[in-house]
């Protein structure tokens, strides 16, 4: 923890306000620690969606191959709903992955 993010950060919104460049957006998963690392540079959560990691079994749940002898094993997916509470409960794999915004 040596501050390198911290000091690029101030370096490119430097750069972007002298180029005009009014936001910065970040896309980033629910890792505590990044999370409140934006939080605490002034960046506001925008909005998300979930990743869902799917394999073996769980993969029936959502994909059937229209191939013959071709099978499912592994899938990396997007949910946009609004009952993430089930889909956690439904896989094993679920992250949320976050828009953050700070105005320069």
């Amino acid at each position: 923890k040596q501050g390198i993010a911290t000091k690029l950060l101030r370096k490119a919104s430097s750069f972007l306000k002298q180029n005009n460049i009014k936001i910065i957006q970040a896309w980033t998963r629910d890792d505590k620690f990044v999370l409140d690392w934006y939080r605490n540079r002034g960046f506001k959560k925008k909005e998300s969606y979930y990743h869902v990691f799917t394999s073996g079994n769980e993969c029936d749940k959502i994909a059937k191959s229209k191939i013959k002898n071709l099978y499912i094993c592994n899938t990396f997916c997007h949910y946009l709903g609004n009952n993430s509470e089930k889909i956690k409960n439904e896989f094993e794999r679920v992250h949320e992955c976050s828009l953050f915004e700070k105005e320069i």
